[in-house]
């Protein structure tokens, strides 16, 4: 079982809110990565009643939060991590998807995984049950069928700021 890593980012928020994040895709992932990412963006931004703008960019110069991916047999499919890296108030942020394991992922996995890494930067820490923020990839999306944010996920996204 693959898992997504991450720390427990309660605590961590944008200043600003959850509106204008801009957000880099590097260069250098591949296609399958590139759609994943782009497309998360838009089903948190489209979610009901969502307070989120994510906004994609290709000015490295704005970029609030960068896209990346990792190969590694380490058994994590995506995580996320803060600038600075105690909780409080954020400047940055980074997220990566493992192409080791999500690259023959089909398309809305990937999409649930990058969603899920999206979630993180919102400040939002694992929550186990049929919602985008449970821990596990394959719970997430193979088990619950889930892609894209559940209204639990945009109401703690909304209870934060």
């Amino acid at each position: 079982m693959i898992f997504v890593l991450a720390w427990h980012h309660n605590g961590h928020y944008w200043a600003q809110g959850p509106v204008d994040l801009y957000f880099l895709i590097e260069d250098d992932v591949s296609t399958q990565s590139w759609t994943g990412w782009y497309n998360a963006h838009e089903e948190w931004n489209e979610a009901q009643n969502s307070p989120t703008e994510f906004i994609f960019t290709e000015n490295h110069y704005i970029d609030l939060i960068t896209c990346e991916y990792g190969y590694s047999e380490v058994g994590w499919a995506g995580y996320t991590w803060f600038n600075p890296s105690s909780p409080g108030e954020i400047n940055y942020a980074g997220v990566m998807m493992n192409e080791y394991y999500t690259y023959y992922y089909p398309y809305y996995k990937r999409v649930a995984v990058a969603g899920h890494e999206f979630g993180h930067t919102l400040g939002l820490a694992h929550n186990s049950g049929q919602y985008l923020m449970e821990p596990s990839a394959y719970m997430v999306y193979d088990v619950y069928g889930i892609y894209q944010p559940t209204s639990t996920d945009v109401n703690e996204v909304n209870a934060l700021y």
